[in-house]
């Protein structure tokens, strides 16, 4: 029960979209509002603006022994954005990003590899990006060989990932969702793990 709440919070506080049962999608706090009579709160549920990251404690557990709550964190976080979740190379995708270069690398990678970044990342991600840091960044990394460097600092930095960092990157999120209202709720399921 307490993980099937979890969820339906989850639903509730990001306002995610439902089919209701005359077939048309609305969100779900209004559905919700609707089905109990109390249409009158819904502004106030609808006026959040909420991005829900639902960890399950359980499931990492066997994959991540020994990790932190703060990793695990991280990582759920990183894959909710389509991000790596070795943490090194999605600094590095999070810094193509930001430089305006994401689209173009991704087509890069396609005509280069012949897979996707995706797919290339798992077995070549160093390779790739040793090449595609020059051509996509020249100013920062001129060569090989300081694309090289900066990637091993990187994959240095991030070995370790603090509890801090975690939280000052979740902020940031919530600011991109909006700079006043914006949320971010991190709900962790099976926490009794730990």
């Amino acid at each position: 029960g307490k993980s099937h709440f979890l969820k339906v919070l989850g639903y509730l506080l990001e306002n995610s979209k439902v089919p209701s049962p005359d077939g048309t999608i609305v969100g779900s706090s209004s559905f919700l509002c609707a089905k109990l009579g109390l249409t009158e709160f819904e502004p106030q549920l609808t006026k959040l603006r909420s991005k829900v990251l639902l960890v399950n404690l359980l499931e990492e557990a066997t994959l991540a022994s020994g990790y932190s709550i703060s990793r695990i964190i991280y990582r759920d976080f990183l894959k909710s954005k389509g991000l790596s979740k070795i943490f090194w190379e999605a600094a590095w995708e999070e810094e193509l990003q930001a430089q305006g270069v994401w689209e173009q690398f991704l087509t890069w990678v396609k005509e280069q590899y012949g897979r996707p970044w995706e797919a290339e990342r798992q077995l070549h991600s160093v390779r790739v990006l040793t090449c595609a840091l020059p051509h996509f960044l020249p100013r920062h990394y001129p060569d090989e060989a300081s694309a090289t460097k900066a990637i091993e600092d990187s994959r240095q930095r991030h070995t370790t990932i603090r509890p801090k960092d975690v939280a000052e990157r979740l902020r940031r999120e919530a600011e991109e969702i909006h700079p006043d209202s914006g949320r971010l709720v991190v709900l962790l399921d099976e926490v009794g793990l730990y």
